[in-house]
């Protein structure tokens, strides 16, 4: 289960205050979870939520409104998207250790909160699919930390080897017209011309503002030049990969970040590493590439049908319950203030909470 959700379902259904210690009880009780406080307590601030007082004065626990923009906005333009028939493939890279087994506790953000015994060395995943099942000839199978083939020092995917994969596998084998939904690592968001910083030329911040047809007056200091840009750059963000897609006719959609049940993909590598993890005796790399390989042969167009609907379902759940948080949270919180902290938030005497 996803903690975001279970978190929403405690509004959904209680309508009370989500403390550390019920999400704690309820993971312990269903999913046998032991973790340690802290660790889920660092989850739940990554996933983007933040504690803020309540009327007697306790903490409630919300999540980011610029979150929760973000996630509305991707479901708007996916919802429009599928209304006008487009092809939507997800994208996602994974990785599979060579000590892979079966029982390991997720908090479904791709990370095992338990660990795999003796990891040993691991395979890096690359692929993409939809409805219509696999985009053929789009899978990419590496071991880590090696040299093969057209792709270089194979850690994990970086700027170098995605632009390959892009341009060599992906563009050329897509549906025309396609959506591709990707997520928010660093290599998906290389810039074209940058925004200046704060420590950029003056003559830089200048062209910039020029080249995106920004009015400001010559006669400004460069810090005033600066806050002109902070207010624009958002809207002039143009990444590279987006504008490659965009040359070839398809559009880059990028998920909410730690949105991973929005990705149908994240499903179909959860069937294919169970699958590899019961199959699993011998514990060595080549042996888990090979039923790796033979796991994704066996996915099936009806299989990512499933999980595509299943996120539908997801997204509609994501929708209906932004209204009911949204009645829960103002009749909870005492301030008024756009802030989304409150004193102490960080500190780690919330672990009491």
């Amino acid at each position: 289960m996803d903690i975001r959700n279970m978190i929403y379902n405690f509004y959904k259904t209680e309508g009370c205050r989500v403390t550390l210690t019920q999400i704690q009880e309820k993971l312990i009780t269903e999913y046998d979870f032991s973790g340690k406080r802290t660790s889920l307590y660092t989850i739940i601030k990554k996933l983007g939520f933040r504690w803020r007082k309540t009327k007697n004065n306790q903490r409630v626990l919300i999540e980011k409104t610029d979150i929760r923009a973000i996630r509305l906005n991707y479901l708007d333009k996916i919802k429009y998207y599928r209304s006008q028939g487009r092809p939507i493939v997800f994208f996602d890279e994974t990785y599979i250790h060579a000590g892979i087994r079966s029982n390991s506790w997720t908090d479904n953000t791709g990370n095992g909160l338990l660990s795999t015994i003796s990891k040993g060395n691991g395979l890096v995943i690359v692929h993409v699919g939809g409805e219509m099942g696999f985009i053929p000839n789009c899978m990419l199978i590496f071991k880590s930390g090696t040299k093969s083939g057209d792709y270089h020092d194979h850690d994990h995917m970086n700027t170098q080897n995605y632009e390959e994969w892009l341009t060599e596998k992906l563009i050329p084998n897509l549906p025309p017209n396609s959506v591709v939904v990707t997520g928010n690592a660093p290599y998906h968001n290389v810039q074209v011309q940058k925004a200046p910083t704060c420590n950029s030329r003056k003559t830089d911040m200048v062209d910039w503002l020029i080249s995106k047809n920004i009015p400001f007056s010559p006669n400004l200091l460069k810090p005033q030049l600066y806050e002109i840009i902070k207010h624009n750059k958002k809207q002039h963000i143009v990444y590279k990969f987006d504008r490659l897609l965009q040359e070839n006719g398809h559009v880059a959609l990028r998920l909410p970040p730690y949105h991973p049940d929005l990705n149908p993909i994240e499903m179909v590598w959860a069937q294919v590493k169970n699958s590899v993890a019961k199959k699993n005796v011998l514990f060595k790399l080549e042996a888990v590439k090979t039923l790796t390989e033979e796991e994704f042969l066996s996915v099936t167009v009806e299989d990512w049908m499933k999980c595509c609907q299943d996120v539908v379902k997801v997204e509609d759940n994501y929708l209906q319950n932004e209204i009911r948080v949204d009645m829960v949270v103002e009749d909870l919180i005492i301030t008024a203030s756009d802030s989304e902290s409150s004193t102490g938030e960080d500190d780690f005497e919330n672990l009491s909470d």
